[in-house]
């Protein structure tokens, strides 16, 4: 059996599998604590376990050290890759959330038989992974997709990075008592006519449509797919369509790619980890 994990920002999820298919999975809330994430590891994970494969934002080298961005510092600072080979004594696996969904897109959903495609991770970021002719693309120093580093704003002093389509951020500023990304329920308050919701619900949508905008002009796919538990969310996702298709209203080449949901929604994450050992 296999053991994988996704940890996001917000929620770490976990999943069991056999033969391909998730026969158990949970989650909690992401902790930074090293000995508290082994222990919930440790109470959930199957046995035997062939190979573990890990979902986590950043990029990360081969020996399972943080090349740049990632989720949580402790991961890489204790090497978790090394520390679950040396306790569970089996293979372990990490690799970007992003690129993890869309392995498998590409191996069992939207992505099966597209060559060209950009994914997005709606999450506490936004995560994003790209496919040129069939294969992940990672790039000169397997850094490639941070589309969460493009520019969001420019206000004629300084750029703004990572706040307006990260969720985290978003949800604090509705309510700076928060600490977890929560659009759904910013969603929630938008539709009851709470004018700060909207605001920032717009703000989202627009932040995110620009990122793809940037990973269009920049790729050229044929396909853009959205996955993460936001794109659950019937408006913000077609607000983000909305916002998309007026930059596609001043494209003069006549070219737009196809936009849909991911397949498995938060379970790509999972289910891709699972592919890493495989490769």
């Amino acid at each position: 059996m296999i053991f994988t994990l996704d940890i996001g920002g917000t929620f770490t999820k976990y999943a069991v599998m056999d033969k391909n298919k998730i026969i158990k999975k949970g989650k909690w809330e992401t902790t930074n604590d090293f000995l508290m994430l082994i222990r919930l590891i440790g109470s959930v994970i199957c046995f035997p376990v062939d190979y573990i494969g890990i979902s986590s934002g950043g990029f990360w080298s081969e020996d399972g050290f943080s090349i740049s961005y990632e989720t949580l510092e402790s991961t890489s600072a204790h090497n978790l890759t090394s520390f679950l080979s040396k306790k569970y004594k089996c293979p372990v696996y990490i690799e970007n959330d992003a690129r993890c969904a869309l392995l498998a897109e590409k191996e069992y959903g939207v992505l099966k038989d597209n060559q060209n495609a950009v994914l997005f991770v709606l999450g506490s970021s936004l995560g994003c992974a790209v496919m040129i002719n069939g294969k992940l693309f990672s790039g000169s120093t397997n850094q490639a997709g941070a589309m969460f580093m493009m520019p969001e704003y420019y206000d004629g002093d300084k750029y703004l990075y990572d706040k307006q389509a990260n969720s985290i951020c978003l949800t604090k500023e509705y309510n700076p008592s928060l600490k977890n990304g929560d659009m759904i329920m910013l969603e929630e308050k938008a539709l009851q006519n709470d004018k700060k919701a909207e605001c920032l619900i717009e703000s989202y949508s627009k932040a995110v449509a620009l990122k793809c905008w940037y990973s269009y002009l920049a790729y050229d796919p044929e396909l853009i797919a959205f996955g993460g538990a936001i794109s659950n969310s019937r408006l913000i996702t077609d607000k983000i369509k909305y916002y998309l298709d007026c930059f596609f209203k001043n494209d003069k080449s006549i070219r737009k790619p196809t936009i849909v949901n991911t397949q498995f929604g938060s379970d790509s994450n999972l289910l891709g980890a699972a592919l890493l050992g495989t490769k």
